[in-house]
């Protein structure tokens, strides 16, 4: 075998000639993570392991989904189908015969993943803390779920036993949902050492799982590039480093400082692969700050789409005095700020199109009839009417600081979406100018845009990361982007796994050499199975309030 040898650290390993397939594919997710932050660290020493990587092989932006929401984003990943085939759109869906939106889980997911079609083709493969894996399905090796998963008590392993056997061996394993609320603890000190030492303890049971069981597919996301990010942006701001140079000079590099963990730990796991391993490093999404609030449901009262019941103040500030009372916090499975849902105090009779009461997503909902308990508005003809107009003015919509619209593009479902998923899809899902709105959705804001009070916070950005090393890729070049939806198929392909003709993605072929693309041309299979969950398996209450505890802690609801 013709060999290339490469330097890395004190050893030299020899690489596969450009030809030859790998045996074996390890995916090393940043959650979050983005070369804005990443490239000026490289070009200070800062991250040793991604310039080796990078050095090695082959680096591109990642586009992530819209939005770029790590629980569409991750299932995107997961199947390689944009979400009209797989049917998650974000952490909260709408529930049949209600205004209530409910949780998601790894059953809401409709198509076969990643996971599914490897095992399904004999494939060994071990993953660990992949977003919306709760609750685990049977796979050939491991799995340990990731976000989502409700708590230590519940079966979060494949196979159950995994969970204690780990303990055994390790002890403690930490859950994603642990990590949460940094940004809005006054403890910062000890979450921010609990969110360090779940990634040192995630990488101990990443190896552990590498060496457990041979494998031909890995996978592992540490989560703190995310976690961090979403309070660190703040520290980069100049406004708030004037307002706030005590916690700016305590707190201001601990985002350096995680990513310079993630690299280290990376690089943890790099020295136990061999030169037949085709390394994947990428993030879900990118990262930058938040400038302002967008207070959608404001804005609809103001154009006349939603309307409140008359005594809807007069209701809500009863039920705040109600809350004060109780001398134990009350939680309700409705996601949101009242003690009671917020859809009783719509006037459905004259609500046209309403929004997602916890807050966070970027969608209008049209109040359907025939759909919606109360639905007023026509479907077809009338349907199709009002979602351009409001389509149309959300693009209007301009912040007046800037001058620039709020909305740069607004969309209709079935003009972004395909498949047997988009009648679960919202009506209306719109992107906001360079990712820099959150969407609010309380219905008494007295304004439609707010700065907000935690000072500059992160939020996602549509480009992430991805580094792909091993045979058949180029050194230390950078290509074209690619899009999230396209690591499926390139890992099918890698691995002599038919590409599913139903697969949105596409195989990533400007990370190979020539040569590679030439001795492997691409083959297309069958398509995907169905999923095999079996159905929606909803949490139960106890389940249902740790896991909106853990997203509200992270802003994804409120």
């Amino acid at each position: 075998m013709n060999a290339a040898v490469v330097v890395r650290g004190d050893l030299e390993i020899a690489f596969m000639s450009a030809t030859s397939k790998p045996r074996r594919v390890m995916i090393v997710g940043w959650d979050g993570a983005t070369f804005n932050v990443a490239d000026p660290m490289i070009a200070e020493g800062k991250l040793p392991n991604l310039a080796k990587l990078m050095a090695r092989g082959a680096r591109c932006k990642l586009r992530s989904t819209i939005p770029p929401n790590s629980s569409i984003a991750w299932v995107s990943f997961a199947t390689g189908k944009q979400a009209g085939k797989h049917g998650v759109y974000y952490f909260v869906e709408r529930q049949p015969g209600s205004y209530e939106r409910r949780l998601i889980n790894a059953t809401s997911i409709q198509t076969e993943t990643l996971w599914s079609l490897l095992s399904r083709h004999e494939k060994t493969i071990s993953v660990l803390n992949v977003p919306v894996t709760y609750p685990p399905r049977p796979v050939k090796g491991t799995l340990v779920a990731g976000m989502l998963s409700p708590s230590l008590e519940s079966n979060f392993t494949w196979p159950p036993t995994l969970h204690t056997e780990i303990m055994a061996n390790l002890g403690w394993l930490p859950l994603d949902h642990q990590e949460a609320g940094v940004a809005y603890s006054p403890d910062r000190l000890r979450l921010l050492d609990e969110i360090w030492r779940d990634q040192e303890r995630r990488c101990e049971v990443a190896k552990y799982l590498m060496d457990r069981d041979p494998w031909e597919f890995f996978m592992v996301v540490l989560t703190a590039s995310d976690r961090i990010g979403h309070v660190a942006f703040r520290f980069q701001d100049e406004a708030f480093r004037r307002e706030s140079p005590e916690l700016v000079d305590k707190f201001g590099r601990i985002l350096e400082d995680t990513y310079a963990q993630l690299d280290r730990l990376t690089g943890e796991l790099l020295a136990k692969i061999d030169d037949d391993t085709t390394v994947i490093l990428m993030s879900d999404h990118g990262m930058g700050p938040l400038r302002k609030r967008f207070r959608l449901a404001k804005w609809l009262i103001d154009e006349g789409y939603l309307v409140l019941k008359p005594n809807a103040e007069k209701r809500r500030k009863g039920w705040e005095i109600r809350r004060r009372r109780l001398t134990e916090r009350i939680r309700l499975r409705a996601p949101g700020r009242y003690l009671r849902p917020p859809w009783e105090l719509v006037d459905w009779s004259k609500t046209r199109a309403f929004v997602s009461w916890g807050g966070g997503e970027d969608v209008v909902l049209i109040n359907l009839a025939g759909r919606d308990p109360e639905g007023i508005v026509q479907p077809g003809a009338e349907y199709e009417q009002l979602c351009d107009e409001i389509c149309r003015k959300l693009e209007a919509f301009e912040d007046p600081s800037t001058g620039r619209p709020v909305v740069t593009k607004a969309h209709k479902r079935a003009d972004l979406w395909h498949g047997h998923a988009v009648d679960l899809a919202p009506d209306i899902q719109f992107e906001v100018e360079d990712v820099a709105y959150h969407i609010d959705c309380g219905l008494f804001e007295k304004e439609v845009l707010h700065e907000p009070l935690d000072k500059v916070p992160g939020m996602h950005r549509m480009d992430g990361i991805c580094v792909v090393a091993g045979p058949g890729i180029p050194h230390g070049v950078e290509v074209e982007r690619n899009d999230l939806i396209d690591l499926a198929p390139t890992v099918c392909h890698l691995l002599d796994v038919p590409v599913p003709e139903d697969m949105d993605g596409k195989v990533m072929e400007n990370c190979f050499s020539e040569e590679f693309r030439k001795a492997h041309p691409i083959e297309v299979g069958p398509p995907t199975l169905d999923a095999d969950h079996g159905g929606k398996q909803d949490f139960d209450d106890t389940e249902a309030d740790a896991v909106a505890e853990t997203l509200r802690a992270m802003g994804y609801v409120s």
